[in-house]
């Protein structure tokens, strides 16, 4: 196809528009790394979402420009089995919002002479204006039921085909999320980008001041049934641990009793990175972006998949067959159990190149200043 002319370009200036899902924090973490790359090429960046959005970009980037943007407020059912019957009721609402968003994104493209679109997992966010990129680890989402399967991988490849390119954060062989980023039925525009991660490892001396460190994080009320669930167990432990709540938006800490437990309810990747890097042992959901910072220091860690969501369940089992982290379910939850289950526990996890994402975002910078870029919309 030939290629389409951008009447925004600049050839000393790309200005672009990161919007990324507020289903619990990883979508955003997770862009960190592409939003530093787009930073050190030069461009302009512009972020797009609800409030948790923003609060965690002023964190990391408090003179970045942020656009207010009406989020998916996606709820989970508090037992397991409800699961998937809550995302049905709430179809209309997703829906909706990506109806939504696909005329706000026009609207902002001429309002803020945006040149370049990077959604992640906001289906609704593609233009045929410009170069318009879908960021998903999920090229076959799992749902706990077939009929659920069907609809919901037609419904999602039908919207990620409106997209320029599908960057699918995994590598292409030996991937990290198995059967969810290497369906046997691929879209045509799908680019494997290698892994993302905003945390780096150090070399410094360790100062073990949280042997033992707790991250929570998702939607709810899932993060506070793990949350109380813990919490009443933690008295079991006498080594210091560092317990962070995952929520960016509360300024009230929660009643904690205990000395050796410090309690935070946010930690900004600086922050973040020192603690896991210090980290003995890491206690956490199975959330892919959790999995990557992981891979990324090469940690031990215990995961705990979300009750009912597919997605992390079947990422929790098939990382622990592949010997990389160990797996424990929420029912039932014993801490003192599963921590001497993780002392017997073998890992076998290899070494991960955590770069090759820089060459893909120099790739579609360059190219779409060359007045190069052949839209496949």
């Amino acid at each position: 196809m030939s290629a389409k002319k951008n009447f925004n370009i600049d050839q000393c200036h790309v200005k672009v528009l990161v919007a990324p899902l507020d289903w619990g924090l990883g979508h955003i973490m997770r862009c960190i790394p592409i939003i530093n790359e787009l930073l050190d090429l030069g461009c302009e960046v512009v972020i797009a979402g609800p409030q948790i959005i923003k609060k965690v970009i002023h964190e990391e980037f408090p003179d970045l420009t942020f656009l207010p943007l009406q989020g998916y407020r996606i709820s989970l059912s508090r037992k397991k089995g409800w699961f998937f019957g809550k995302m049905i009721l709430q179809f209309p609402k997703i829906l909706n919002t990506v109806l939504f968003e696909k005329k706000w994104l026009e609207r902002t493209i001429k309002s803020e002479k945006i040149d370049i679109v990077i959604s992640d997992n906001r289906p609704g966010l593609y233009s045929k204006k410009v170069p318009s990129i879908y960021i998903t680890h999920q090229l076959s989402i799992k749902t706990n039921s077939r009929i659920g399967d069907i609809f919901s991988n037609k419904l999602h490849r039908h919207f990620i085909r409106k997209y320029t390119a599908c960057w699918v954060p995994d590598f292409k062989e030996n991937g990290l999320a198995g059967e969810l980023s290497h369906s046997h039925s691929l879209v045509h525009n799908v680019v494997y980008i290698g892994a993302l991660s905003r945390i780096k490892k150090t070399i410094s001396e360790k100062t073990n001041e949280h042997p033992l460190v707790i991250l929570l994080s998702g939607p709810e009320p899932q993060r506070t049934i793990l949350e109380e669930q813990l919490f009443a167990q933690l008295p079991q432990i006498k080594h210091a641990v560092l317990f962070v709540r995952g929520i960016p938006t509360d300024n009230h800490l929660i009643v904690n009793e205990q000395k050796n437990v410090d309690v935070k309810n946010y930690l900004n990747s600086l922050e973040l990175n020192k603690v896991l890097n210090n980290a003995s042992l890491i206690i956490s959901r199975s959330g892919y972006t959790s999995i990557m910072d992981y891979v990324a220091l090469q940690k031990r860690a215990l995961l705990i998949a979300t009750p009912g969501q597919a997605e992390q369940e079947y990422l929790a089992s098939y990382l622990e067959k592949q010997k990389y982290f160990l797996s424990v379910p929420q029912q039932n939850f014993d801490l003192k159990v599963a921590l001497e289950q993780e002392k017997d526990f073998i890992y076998e996890m290899p070494e991960f190149s955590m770069d090759a994402y820089k060459k893909v975002v120099r790739e579609l910078v360059d190219t779409f200043k060359s007045s190069n870029f052949a839209s496949t919309v």
